[in-house]
Formats: C-alpha cells, sequence, structure tokens
C-alpha cells in the first residue's frame, strides 16, 4: 500500500501539502476516482450531444457502454474497488454516490428529440434516472 512519503516523492508535492488537502490517503484514492468519473461522463455528455441521429439508440447505448467498459478496465481493479468501498463508507447517504450519473438525463432526453430514427423508447427523466443508476450499478459491479 502507498504511503505519504511514496505520493509524495511520485507526485512532486510535500508530504504537509499532500495533507493541507488530504485528511487520510485513502482521501487521494476516492478524489481521483470521483475525478475520473467525472471525466468521462463529460466525454459521455460531449459524446451524446454529438451522436448522428440517424444512427438509432443501439447504436448510441453501444458506444456508451462500449466507452464506459473501456474505462473501467483501464482502472487497476483492486485500486478502484478499494477506492469504491472507502467512498461507501465515508458516505453519509450512499445512496447518493451513483447520483452523478444523472448529467447524462438531459443531453439522453435531447437526443432523443434528435433521432431520426424512431428507435428511442419516450421515457420521463425519472425513469432514465433508474435506468441510468440500474447501468452504472450493474457496470461497476462487475468489476468490483
Amino acid at each position: 500500500m502507498l504511503n505519504a512519503r511514496e505520493i509524495s516523492e511520485r507526485s512532486g508535492y510535500s508530504i504537509g501539502n499532500i495533507y493541507h488537502y488530504f485528511e487520510k490517503i485513502d482521501d487521494i484514492f476516492i478524489h481521483l476516482l470521483l475525478k475520473r468519473r467525472k471525466k468521462h461522463q463529460n466525454y459521455l455528455i460531449d459524446f451524446i450531444n454529438d451522436f448522428n441521429p440517424e444512427h438509432g439508440v443501439q447504436a448510441l447505448t453501444e458506444s456508451i457502454v462500449d466507452s464506459t467498459l473501456k474505462q473501467l478496465k483501464s482502472a487497476n481493479p483492486k485500486i478502484l474497488q478499494f477506492a469504491l468501498k472507502k467512498l461507501l463508507n465515508k458516505s453519509k447517504t450512499p445512496w447518493d454516490i451513483d447520483s452523478t450519473i444523472d448529467v447524462l438525463i438531459e443531453p439522453l432526453i435531447e437526443a432523443r428529440k434528435r433521432d431520426q430514427t424512431q428507435s428511442f423508447r419516450v421515457v420521463e427523466s425519472f425513469e432514465l434516472h433508474l435506468i441510468l443508476r440500474f447501468g452504472a450499478g450493474l457496470l461497476t459491479q462487475s468489476f468490483c
């Protein structure tokens, strides 16, 4: 397991600076996990917004899943599992951990409006919320 000295040497930041921003070393892994998740979600928002409306919902869904699986596979599963457990243990509301995925709701609704294939099922935003969280949970659990 990494300690503060090793992180300091690898990152170039002083130990004092590390502890100024992070209470515990575990918090660094949580921070990196959330930062990586936000970066991927921003990528997905751009991807959905730029998606060709002539390709349909199946192509969009496959692209999103493939991209997410690729992103998950690039992470060390042990570190991912460690960070998720720490994040869940620290959270006062663990059911909100996946709430960050809700940023995809509006882009997906807009993609449905642009759709020219009539392949998107009309769903309310609360249904899309449940679908996204369920899918995120399945993908995350498959790697932990």
